[in-house]
């Protein structure tokens, strides 16, 4: 990873992966922040090699944890299988995943003096506007370089208020004492409204006594809108099935 110095770069740490080598960086550009990610994959047929299908596994447990994280999120790199060829089950599990994971691959030419397609560009869809993608012939190494353009400038982003307390840092005996002691506890009114009033407004008091009201202003950052509450909760559902798959030993896997 060779950039210019005026480039604001921190490394980030990346899952253990046995099939791949991945250098993951986030840059900042004017406030606009790129999780830019470099991976190598070794071929299935050398020594350090693994299957296609393992990577694809662990390739998408790495960018399935990255949704909602900062930056927006492009990885590129050496793949070293022939994505051209849609025949075949394991470019196919690929292609699937990609498209599951709201993400789309920019290269459509061969990139290797043989004529396949090893390199790879990838990005969220409708996140980062990848544009002016070159195919180089090969010249120094059997690989073709790739260029392209990614913005270097952020949008215009909104502010908004939000209102918030610490209810984590309530001292709960402190609590329970200011409850004891309250009027509607001591000296309850037998009028039924009057006792429904004293009650919400004693219970305020105490609130904004242990934890006051705090409003602050932030930046309203939606990098990825489609990451609903809905998909939160299937993703949840999704890795509990998994832990229980693999902790069941009569599991047959395809």
């Amino acid at each position: 990873m060779i950039c210019k110095n005026t480039l604001t770069l921190k490394q980030q740490q990346t899952p253990p992966l046995s099939s791949c080598e991945v250098l993951e960086l986030l840059v900042n550009v004017r406030a606009y922040m790129v999780r830019l990610a470099v991976l190598y994959r070794p071929p299935s047929s050398s020594k350090t090699g693994k299957p296609i299908v393992t990577f694809v596994e662990e390739f998408h447990q790495c960018v399935d944890s990255r949704v909602t994280m900062s930056g927006r999120f492009i990885i590129m790199g050496d793949f070293n299988f022939h994505y051209e060829r849609v025949e075949l089950c394991d470019i196919k599990r690929l292609r699937n995943l990609l498209h599951s994971l709201n993400l789309e691959q920019h290269i459509q030419q061969p990139t290797h003096i043989h004529g396949h397609c090893l390199d790879l560009v990838i990005s969220r869809s409708e996140e980062l506007h990848v544009s002016s993608v070159d195919i180089h012939p090969p010249f120094i190494s059997d690989h073709s370089v790739i260029t392209l353009q990614i913005p270097g400038k952020q949008g215009k982003t909104s502010k908004k208020k939000i209102s918030y307390r610490k209810v984590d840092s309530i001292d709960v005996s402190a609590l329970r004492q200011d409850l004891a002691a309250s009027s509607f506890v001591t000296f309850p009114t037998d009028d039924v409204e009057e006792l429904a009033a004293q009650y919400q407004n004693y219970l305020r008091e105490v609130l904004d006594h242990h934890a006051p009201l705090i409003q602050k202003t932030i930046t309203d950052r939606s990098v990825t809108p489609w990451f609903t509450d809905e998909c939160k909760e299937l993703k949840s559902k999704k890795r509990k099935a998994e832990r229980e798959s693999r902790s069941d030993k009569s599991t047959i896997r395809l």
